[in-house]
C-alpha cells in the first residue's frame, strides 16, 4: 500500500501534480496580463532597455502556456 491513499483512491501525488499545474497555468495568466498592461508604457530612453526584456518575457511566457 502506498503511503497515504485518499477516500477516492486517487494518490496524493497526482493531486499535488493537478494542483501545481493549476497553479502554473494562473501564474502564467497573472504574469501576462501584468506584462500587457506595462508593455503598453510608451517607450522612453530610461525605459528602452527594460521594455526589450518585458517583450521578451512577454512572448516566452504566452508561449509556454500554450
Amino acid at each position: 500500500m502506498s503511503k497515504k491513499e485518499t477516500d477516492s483512491q486517487t494518490p496524493i501525488n497526482d493531486c499535488t501534480e493537478w494542483l501545481r499545474k493549476c497553479a502554473e497555468i494562473e501564474g502564467h495568466d497573472i504574469v501576462a496580463s501584468n506584462y500587457e498592461g506595462l508593455d503598453k508604457l510608451p517607450d522612453t530612453a530610461k525605459n528602452q532597455e527594460m521594455k526589450e526584456i518585458l517583450r521578451a518575457a512577454l512572448e516566452e511566457t504566452l508561449r509556454e502556456k500554450g
